[in-house]
């Protein structure tokens, strides 16, 4: 007789919410919601076609912390014209947890262009610093902090202002 292996997570069963878009949807007790990290994965028994997601990827992971306080960041634009192959831009990290992840994400002018992830290098308490490339023709960027308990925060808001920083074009000919 085999001896079947017990999973560490607790099965929660699935209603259909949608037939037509195959949606489905399930509810976590709120008892079963305790600090630290909740793990789920989706597994179809009655399809032959669909397996478990744990066949493909790991479990996906949500940090349950009493902690809702998101990181603030701050940072001066360069002023006056910025020219060169690249420019450093620093932005300083405050938070009540520990800091996990500091990025800036930028793209080259005109805007078509993707946004690029740069991570950004502890400097001193609480700074962090990227060198960016730069052409003649400007870009634009913005930050991302992320703290140990999942909690992140965008810089500039843009809920409250544009939400990117931008180094304008030049005339590469003039000195």
């Amino acid at each position: 007789q085999k001896e079947i292996e017990r999973s560490p997570h607790e099965p929660v069963p699935m209603q259909i919410r949608n037939k037509t878009e195959s949606t489905w949807e399930a509810y976590i007790p709120a008892a079963a919601v305790v600090p630290g990290v909740l793990e789920s994965y989706f597994e179809s028994l009655g399809y032959p076609c669909y397996g478990g997601t744990l066949q493909y990827r790991a479990p996906y992971r949500v940090v349950v912390t009493e902690d809702q306080s998101k990181p603030v960041i701050e940072h001066r634009a360069p002023r006056g014209p910025v020219r060169g192959a690249s420019v450093t831009v620093t932005a300083l990290v405050k938070d009540n947890a520990r800091v996990e992840t500091v990025s800036v994400y930028y793209k080259r002018m005109p805007s078509h262009f993707e946004w690029l992830k740069v991570r950004m290098k502890p400097t001193a308490a609480g700074m962090y610093s990227a060198v960016l490339p730069l052409t003649s023709e400007g870009i634009l960027y913005y930050f991302e902090a992320v703290d140990e308990h999942g909690n992140a925060a965008n810089h500039p808001d843009f809920l409250k202002q544009t939400p990117y920083y931008a180094i304008g074009a030049w005339d590469p000919t003039q000195p």
